[in-house]
């Protein structure tokens, strides 16, 4: 019995050893020697950290696949790297599942696959997900038509800080924007002006994405609406913009000026 007993407890220690600091070092050092370009010393520190288990480096090596950097392209392998770092919840890997299922690259085309990627993308916080699934309940692609869902996944993205990526900051201007239009004109949800210009005002704190000839035209929108509130409501507006983005508004000084 003790003998069986030191055996379970040594198997435990190599299983450890094996997931735990050493597989991180691995991955550490894969990822030091690709930011430095050092491919064939990479490659087969990166494939062991892979095949051990670990998820950003099957993600890597999935990318490594994919674009064919230092690796012969393949498809079919890129796919299989990234499933298995996707079905630890790695958010990119996760992210590129959404895209192979969505257009049908190395994969047979699955709209339920990609929501379903989507969804678990959008929920780690991608931004690009978070758009996919506003269209996805409006337009009930792969999911029914559901607008409360819609405006949740609408607000959550409109809520998202401007970030460097040009198109992620896109998507979440115009998710501001269409936020405003949506309360403006009441077409999918009851009309409410006092809540359109809440969202008037976030959408100024990142209207640079927008054309300026654009942000003119919006300008004037947001002063028809505003006309149509009290001076106490739209101070109450922006108090509650603020609680919205947790912050102090920015750019309410340029509230009526177009910016390049």
């Amino acid at each position: 019995m003790r003998a069986c007993i030191l055996f379970i407890s040594i198997s435990l220690i190599s299983v450890a050893a094996i997931f735990g600091q050493p597989i991180e070092d691995l991955n550490t050092r894969s990822k030091d020697l690709l930011a430095k370009e050092k491919y064939e010393k990479a490659w087969p520190i990166l494939k062991q950290a892979a095949t051990l288990g670990h998820p950003e480096a099957q993600y890597n090596l999935g990318n490594a696949y994919e674009t064919g950097e230092f690796i012969r392209k393949s498809q079919s392998s890129s796919i299989e790297w990234y499933t298995l770092s996707a079905e630890q919840g790695w958010p990119d890997a996760v992210y590129k599942m959404m895209l192979a299922y969505g257009n049908g690259l190395g994969v047979e085309k699955n709209k339920d696959r990609a929501f379903t990627y989507a969804l678990q993308c959008a929920e780690d916080g991608n931004i690009t997900c978070m758009n996919h699934l506003v269209g996805c309940y409006k337009e009930g692609w792969a999911t029914s038509r559901d607008v409360v869902k819609m405006l949740e996944w609408s607000i959550e993205l409109a809520k998202q800080e401007d970030t460097a990526d040009f198109k992620e900051s896109g998507f979440v201007t115009n998710a501001r924007l269409n936020l405003a239009y949506m309360y403006r004109d009441g077409d999918l949800i009851g009309q409410d002006l006092y809540s359109s210009y809440v969202w008037f005002l976030i959408y100024n704190e990142s209207k640079r994405d927008l054309s300026f000839f654009r942000q003119q035209h919006v300008i004037k929108e947001m002063k028809e609406v505003a006309e149509q509130l009290t001076a106490e409501e739209k101070e109450l507006a922006k108090t509650e913009a603020e609680e919205i983005l947790g912050r102090s508004l920015k750019n309410f000084d340029q509230l009526y000026d177009a910016e390049f």
